[in-house]
């Protein structure tokens, strides 16, 4: 079974029993698009801009001991296979499981609707989550294992420096914890099988980052992190259960409580 099917099972079969209709969470559809739109158009702009905007040298150059042994250990024979598996996963497989999950739940359970609203929550967390991306990659400036090794056939110079962290690896774990983090609010059948099987795709993903020779481990290590903490901060903490709802959090006498009846 290859990578995607299996990620397509794990997420799709636990829809059999979806028959629970969704447990409402909070949102503003109008605010909503407008931030998410806001941030999809910022990182866009900062992705069409990186040529103008990355340094001509790198500020992080040299790797340390840790990434040379993993880069090392990792990288393929053939860099270009394992960086077109990235994309295919990355920029198609992943998002289309992890959206159609949540769209295929949401409709199972009679409000395919709110299936489109989840979507929406997902592309916020996504988006949130590549600016911080960008803006890292032009503040950091890291040298790219493929510059720093050489030789770098068909490889474009301005994104030499632009190593830390890994875009790819952000983005699928902002897309993967952001899927599980709604479907769990949602209460939708199977979401911690969903969740688990995009997290570990996600991280396959930053394995062939680093098998490509575009990135270190560190940079993957980076990537995870903020995407994943960003993939379940904007929808749990913006967009939890309603107060009235089980699972809800609510303010309470010196913090937070969670509602249970």
């Amino acid at each position: 079974m290859t990578p995607s099917s299996a990620l397509l099972a794990a997420t799709l079969l636990p829809l059999a029993s979806a028959v629970e209709p969704p447990a409402p969470i909070q949102y503003d559809l109008a605010v909503d698009a407008s931030v998410t739109g806001g941030l999809v158009a910022a990182a866009l702009a900062l992705t069409a801009l990186q040529g103008e905007l990355t340094p001509a040298g790198c500020r992080w150059c040299v790797p340390d001991s840790l990434d040379r042994r993993l880069h090392d250990a990792a990288l393929w024979g053939n860099p270009g296979a394992a960086d077109q598996l990235s994309g295919v996963l990355a920029n198609g497989v992943i998002p289309v499981s992890m959206l159609g999950y949540l769209g295929l739940s949401a409709a199972l359970a009679g409000n395919a609707t709110e299936g489109l609203m989840d979507t929406l929550l997902v592309a916020e967390a996504v988006a949130a989550s590549q600016v911080l991306t960008e803006i890292a990659k032009e503040a950091v400036a890291r040298q790219r294992p493929w510059a720093y090794y050489g030789p770098n056939p068909g490889r474009e110079g301005w994104a030499a420096n632009l190593s830390f962290f890994s875009g790819h690896t952000s983005f699928t774990f902002s897309t993967a914890a952001a899927t599980l983090t709604v479907a769990v609010l949602r209460a939708y059948p199977g979401a911690w099988i969903a969740g688990t099987a995009g997290l570990a795709a996600a991280a396959f993903v930053g394995y062939l980052r680093m098998a490509a020779n575009d990135h270190y481990f560190t940079d993957v290590v980076g990537g995870a992190l903020v995407g994943g903490v960003v993939g379940f901060a904007v929808p749990y903490l913006f967009h939890g259960r309603k107060a009235t709802e089980p699972g809800a959090v609510v303010p309470a006498p010196g913090g937070l409580a969670v509602t249970l009846w």
